[in-house]
């Protein structure tokens, strides 16, 4: 078809993440500072980003790039920029990686491919 030959950049390496506390599978509190560690190798960017979900559908995001660090620590400046009146079964947060290409394909249309890799903090399984 017309995405013939299209794939996805490689996968890097992600070899560590830690958070400075374990919240479990119950989510993260609203307002909590949490600080975050990683290291990864062959990952063009990354992002960190803040969900905030009930019955399992997303009300409310924010993502910070994070590329070119390898820390972040999600504090009251983060937590500001969501609504704290928003009612939520639980706060995840992902931290994640992410390769992006764009592949011309032989209709002359251009198409953005990526590879990414998630760790997610508040989710014991998903």
């Amino acid at each position: 078809g017309v995405l013939d030959g299209v794939t996805t950049p490689l996968a890097g390496d992600v070899t560590s993440v830690e958070a400075s506390r374990d919240f479990g599978g119950g989510g993260i509190p609203f307002g909590e500072e949490i600080s975050f560690d990683w290291q990864s190798t062959n990952y063009d960017e990354s992002f960190i980003q803040i969900r905030r979900e009930r019955d399992g559908v997303a009300y409310e995001t924010v993502t910070c790039n994070t590329t070119g660090n390898t820390s972040f620590t999600l504090d009251a400046s983060v937590w500001d920029l969501l609504d704290p009146v928003l009612t939520v079964d639980k706060n995840f947060l992902y931290v994640g990686f992410r390769n992006v290409d764009e592949v011309r394909v032989d209709a002359g249309n251009i198409v953005e491919v990526e590879t990414r890799a998630l760790h997610v903090v508040g989710i014991t399984q998903l």
